[in-house]
């Protein structure tokens, strides 16, 4: 597999929309390919930050501009 490929595997995979035998070639190339673990870490960090961000204000929060 290309890494070209995997990057896109990578982001569906993470969604849970990556089919199974996907999946397992994907985890094949990652075991080789530091590059594709490092995007795919970069990608799960993202998530995870914009998960916290997302996050609503608490109660009695206002917004002044």
């Amino acid at each position: 597999m290309f890494c070209r490929r995997a990057r896109s595997f990578i982001s569906l995979a993470l969604d849970g929309a990556l089919p199974a035998d996907r999946t397992i070639a994907l985890t094949r190339h990652l075991e080789g390919c530091a590059r594709c673990r490092g995007y795919q870490a970069d990608l799960q960090w993202g998530r995870r930050l914009l998960a916290a961000s997302a996050t609503p204000p608490s109660e009695g929060f206002e917004w002044r501009l």
